[in-house]
Order: structure tokens, then C-alpha cells, then sequence
């Protein structure tokens, strides 16, 4: 796999940003810019402006330290991942060496998908969240 060009996202300075750029100087990114969560004031804000370089095709690489960075909820992480794949872009989340591109990210991917997919499908006739238990007493 060539070289890839990335945007690196850390959502505050500290120990968290130093580890960060520590991980990704060791990867097979070439990480172009960076985006930190205080030029913007806001976590939303800074995941969107990291994103517009990834959109005008400057980079194809969205790079977070923690998977937990580039989202809040699992909701949130398939709805980032699905505008990233129709951007031609691909997720790296450091802390659990999740690479999109690989195959192995695709299939953890397509799983983290089919599970959400569960958490909003409820069967006709299942008690609601918290219920299952005393159904049946």
C-alpha cells in the first residue's frame, strides 16, 4: 500500500495530543495537517473542519488518536464512517488499530454497521429496552 496522506485529529492538547503524534510518526501516513479541538471552540466543530480537508480531497486519511475521538455514540461513528466511505476517505483510530482501508477494518466496520443496525430493529411483539427479563414471569 502506498503512502497515504492524512489529516490528524486530536480533540485536546496534553498527554493525549504527545501520544498521538508519538503513534502515528511510527504509521504509513503522511499526515498533512492537523486539527485541534480548541481553533474551533467546539468538539463538532473540529471533527467538521478536519473533515473539509478529506472533502476537497487534500487528504484521504481521517487519523484519530482514540476511536472515541472521532466520535461520541456508535450512531455517530457509522453515520462519520458512512460520509467517509462516500468521500473515498478512510478511518484510522490508533488505540485499537483500526485501519478502514485494511480488510480487517472492513469487516470490523460492516460488523459495528450490522450491530447498530440491530440496536434500531425491534422485533414485533419485543418488550422494550430493559423489559426482555420479566416478559416471561
Amino acid at each position: 500500500m502506498s503512502e497515504r496522506r492524512a489529516i490528524a485529529y486530536i480533540p485536546a492538547r496534553g498527554a493525549a495530543q504527545t501520544s498521538a503524534e508519538q503513534g502515528w510518526k511510527g504509521s504509513r501516513l503522511n499526515v498533512v495537517g492537523t486539527v485541534r479541538a480548541q481553533q474551533t471552540g467546539s468538539a463538532h466543530g473540529a471533527i467538521a473542519e478536519a473533515l473539509r480537508p478529506l472533502a476537497e480531497g487534500e487528504a484521504s486519511v481521517l487519523l484519530v488518536a482514540r476511536l472515541s475521538d472521532a466520535a461520541s455514540s456508535p450512531r455517530e461513528l457509522i453515520a462519520l464512517l458512512d460520509w467517509l466511505e462516500a468521500a473515498g476517505c478512510d478511518l484510522v483510530a490508533l488505540d485499537v488499530g483500526l485501519d478502514s482501508a485494511s480488510p480487517g477494518g472492513r469487516r470490523t466496520v460492516a460488523t459495528l454497521r450490522e450491530v447498530e443496525r440491530w440496536r434500531h430493529a425491534r422485533a414485533p411483539g419485543r418488550p422494550p429496552r430493559g423489559q426482555i427479563g420479566r416478559a416471561h414471569v
